[in-house]
């Protein structure tokens, strides 16, 4: 048996700041440009941009076809063996390329047949990204635990985007080129990962392979990978379709050659998606912080369940649940207290609804948080696939429903309220089917100093920024402030998780200077 070289061993903590990077740098592209683009584009072509987007999700989630956490887990029960994982990377690879490829191809039908209307054009561009799936191998990575391979070539690709942003779009009529170096730049990143592959893969023979075979347990995981993605998908979409109001603004525009003052018909749902999607995007940074450690605990709880070690398995699910409040509660609140003071300076005029809305998406840090430790850290790596699909479709259905009831009156307001009800019912479904495993009591009890803390640390920081000028200097002071006060009272409150953190450090610290 041919074995992988391992020339370092595996650590959760690296791999873990690995993942968070990488995750962390895939949104915090538009969130460095959000700026720039929210003054360039207005929250009409963002509003753009949001509902275009959320229209070719559902064709990449398609073409991903439940592959992510299904072609990890394999590649984590093979990465021992060489042949074996070359046999099931390969074949994995293949039995892809037709749900990828339905899906560039319904794409392209789509836009020659014009149904969506004035945003063709935009899915034209958005086919690159669609593309894109077939050569996303981070899984192979992620099975080994290899995350730093993921991170340098991605991040260097997104350095490239950031530039080619700044110095491309120019105008309020320049969404398309946004479009496209999105999709440009997530097709270059997924192919400069393949040069690593010789060694970690090897070429099989054709004959060899029986790609049909992860067809029927990849699609086990595609109901629950579209369902948990289809939340934003369904708000977006829904505040395209069913706000129908218009209003009409004066343009000047170039009409046979003369500059001419003219009425042009504007949409609702386009500013209504630019709030939501700008919103957003800022309480997905601090989400993606908390689940980067999920991804990273697939393949090593999924070797715990292999192995039996059901014990260490369990030490590492109430290490995630504590993990979740001790970071997620003062983000949670953070995020609250701070908003009316960000959004202003950050975003520019015109976007104060943003500033409610923001203060609405803070308690899915939590949620997602939750529902990510019950269900991708447990119920995924025990291979209790049909568990986790009914958490999520709960939370799907009534996120659909609560769309179409709340979005006609309540607008954006009524997209992120039918998110956070339908994450909730995500997490207590999920909850339901392992409670007889783990102890909620425990779970709740590891909540209660995180809690105390990030409550007074809202009402100190709240107050604080309504007596502050908009600036981004006063907002970093704000959340300075926010760290020092949330830090204090856990350490005086003795949290076991934050004690233990600086107890390891400090040990580490000793051993430093005992070096010298």
């Amino acid at each position: 048996m041919e074995r992988i070289e391992k020339t370092k061993n595996h650590s959760v903590k690296k791999n873990y700041i690995y993942n968070v990077i990488y995750q962390v740098f895939a949104l915090i592209v538009p969130l460095i440009t959000a700026p720039f683009i929210a003054r360039v584009l207005s929250a009409e072509g963002v509003g753009q941009y949001s509902f275009t987007n959320s229209l070719q999700s559902y064709f990449t989630l398609f073409a991903a076809f439940g592959f992510g956490y299904y072609a990890q887990r394999e590649i984590a029960n093979e990465r021992d063996d060489k042949f074996k994982q070359s046999k099931t990377f390969w074949e994995l690879i293949i039995i892809r390329s037709l749900p990828v490829s339905i899906a560039v191809g319904l794409n392209c039908v789509f836009c020659f047949s014009g149904i969506y209307g004035g945003y063709t054009e935009l899915m034209w561009w958005w086919t690159f990204l669609i593309g894109a799936t077939e050569f996303d191998i981070s899984f192979l990575f992620q099975g080994n635990e290899e995350f730093g391979k993921i991170v340098i070539r991605n991040v260097l690709v997104k350095i490239i985007s950031v530039a080619c942003i700044f110095v491309f779009v120019k105008t309020k009529y320049d969404v398309w080129i946004y479009v496209l170096l999105t999709s440009i730049s997530t097709l270059i990143g997924n192919l400069s990962l393949w040069s690593y592959l010789p060694k970690y893969v090897s070429f099989v023979k054709l004959s060899e392979l029986r790609p049909l075979k992860h067809f029927v347990p990849a699609m086990k995981l595609f109901i629950p990978t579209i369902a948990t993605s289809l939340y934003t998908m369904f708000d977006k979409t829904l505040i395209g379709v069913l706000i129908t109001d218009t209003y009409t603004i004066q343009e000047q525009q170039i009409v046979d050659g003369i500059e001419t003052t003219v009425n042009v018909v504007k949409k609702y749902s386009d500013l209504e998606n630019g709030y939501y999607e700008q919103s957003e995007k800022i309480v997905k940074i601090c989400m993606t912080v908390i689940t980067a450690l999920g991804t990273v605990m697939i393949p090593r709880n999924t070797k715990l369940y292999s192995d039996g070690k059901l014990d260490e398995l369990k030490k590492n699910f109430y290490f995630a649940t504590n993990f979740v409040w001790t970071l997620g509660i003062p983000m949670m609140f953070g995020l609250a207290a701070i908003s009316p003071n960000l959004i202003p300076w950050f975003l520019g005029s015109g976007y104060d609804k943003c500033i409610l809305l923001m203060q609405l998406f803070t308690p899915l840090v939590i949620l997602i948080g939750m529902s990510n430790v019950f269900g991708i850290q447990y119920l995924i790596p025990t291979k209790r696939d049909k568990k986790f699909t009914i958490g999520i479709l709960a939370g799907c259905f009534s996120n659909l429903i609560l769309d179409l009831i709340l979005i006609p009156f309540f607008w954006s307001y009524g997209a992120v309220i039918a998110s956070l009800i339908a994450e909730f019912l995500v997490t207590f479904t999920m909850w339901i089917q392992i409670r007889k495993e783990i102890s909620i009591l425990s779970i709740i009890k590891q909540s209660i100093t995180p809690l105390i803390s990030g409550l007074i640390m809202f009402i100190v920081v709240y107050l604080s920024q309504m007596f502050l000028k908009q600036t981004w200097y006063f907002t970093f002071l704000l959340i300075i402030e926010g760290i020092f006060v949330y830090f204090v009272l856990m350490v005086l409150f003795k949290n076991q998780f934050l004690m233990m953190f600086i107890k390891k450090i400090s040990i580490k610290f000793k051993r430093i200077n005992k070096r010298k």
